[in-house]
Order: C-alpha cells, then sequence, then structure tokens
C-alpha cells in the first residue's frame, strides 16, 4: 500500500508508533507500514518482509531510522527482527 494517506483509513490500525522527528510506524490491518512525512504516503519499512503468520505486535526500540531493528511479534509465537 503505498501514497495512501490516512485521511483515507478504512481498516483497523492496530499500533501507531511516532518519532521526534515525525516519521510513523502503523500495523495497520495487518501489514507494516512506514510514513516519513507524517502520513500524507506510506511506504513498507522493509520491502520484501513476508511474514508467516499475522502480526499481533511491533515496536521500534531504537527509533525509526531505517538503520535501527524493529521487533515483529507474529500470532504463531515468533519474535523477529528486522
Amino acid at each position: 500500500m503505498t501514497d495512501t494517506g490516512l485521511r483515507a483509513a478504512r481498516w483497523a490500525i492496530e499500533q501507531v508508533h511516532v518519532d521526534t522527528s515525525g516519521k510513523l510506524l502503523i500495523l495497520w490491518d495487518g501489514e507494516l507500514l512506514l510514513s516519513e512525512n507524517g502520513g500524507d504516503s506510506l511506504q513498507a519499512p522493509r520491502p520484501g518482509f513476508e511474514p508467516a503468520s499475522d502480526i499481533l505486535i511491533l515496536t521500534a526500540p531504537l527509533g525509526l531510522d531505517p538503520a535501527k531493528p524493529l521487533l515483529v511479534g507474529l500470532s504463531n509465537g515468533e519474535i523477529i527482527k528486522l
């Protein structure tokens, strides 16, 4: 899902993380999305990531910089570091 503004949200937003620079990391209807412009456009934070099961939770313990890891918890109990 790219270039979809948050104003057009139609599905459940499960989690939102915001950093001091205004970046947003969103778990939206089971999909991870990143916005670097306050929600005007969204893209995959880690292109090519296809989880084996549903994403239940995420965290960005070191911030939303692309070089920093994301931790993703899946419904099968697996925790993935991206």
